[in-house]
């Protein structure tokens, strides 16, 4: 079955003519690089932006953009040690840059300390893992009644021996870090008033909403690989 793409002027194209329509859309390498470094450099990804500053011919980061440097080397800071299990030192962090940037926010505290709890059970710390969830989330529980139901999710994970499946097994896993890396890592780009939202994952947004418009409307019989680019066939085409 062929893959097809109907123009606005009612004409059809196969997948490979839509491609070279693709192809001879020129996007400048600096544009390309502006989107990419405006995503290192708001979800605090110092080194990869610092490598394609060199790989742009570049000598530094504001050249690309206005960059904080004390702020983002303290945002890649606490990302790093999340990712590395040591909770409490990404929150010292934040404290250095504001003591109560946590303390207003409940739901970035309560992540973080249901993290801190996860790293307990992680290590295999069963009598500490409990005793931290009574005495600092369980409180967190009774101010904010919503928490509770994920916070006993996080306790059932100390009923497993091993690896938990389904769904539990997503709290044991990176991504799980990455998430609470990223919610404190806004947090810190709102206490200085730096932008939040990076361009990236608002144009990928963007081309799957499109791409879900011309489906509903019958111009789109292909869809694209977000991660590849590459075009396949769309699964409802019948």
């Amino acid at each position: 079955m062929k893959i097809e793409y109907e123009g606005w002027d009612g004409s059809k194209n196969n997948a490979a003519q839509w491609e070279s329509r693709l192809q001879s859309s020129y996007v400048p390498r600096e544009t390309i690089d502006r989107i990419v470094m405006d995503y290192f450099v708001v979800e605090g990804y110092q080194d990869a932006a610092e490598k394609l500053v060199k790989e742009g011919g570049r000598t530094s980061l504001s050249e690309f953009q206005n960059v904080d440097k004390a702020a983002l080397a303290t945002r890649k800071a606490a990302r790093m040690a999340i990712q590395n299990g040591q909770v409490q030192e990404a929150i010292d962090l934040a404290k250095k840059v504001e003591p109560t940037i946590i303390t207003w926010n409940v739901l970035l505290r309560f992540h973080l300390l249901q993290q801190k709890l996860i790293e307990r059970i992680r290590a295999g710390n069963t009598a500490e893992a409990i005793k931290f969830a009574q005495d600092e989330l369980a409180p967190c529980g009774e101010e904010c009644p919503e928490f509770l139901e994920e916070l006993q999710r996080t306790l059932t994970l100390l009923v497993f021996e091993n690896e938990p499946d389904g769904t539990l097994s997503e709290l044991m896993s990176f991504a799980q870090k990455q998430r609470t890396a990223s919610e404190l890592n806004s947090a810190l780009l709102a206490f200085n008033q730096e932008k939040k939202d990076p361009m990236l994952p608002f144009l990928i947004k963007l081309i799957i909403w499109t791409e879900e418009k011309l489906k509903e409307h019958g111009h789109c019989t292909c869809e694209i690989d977000i991660r590849t680019g590459a075009l396949s066939e769309h699964s409802g085409t019948p």
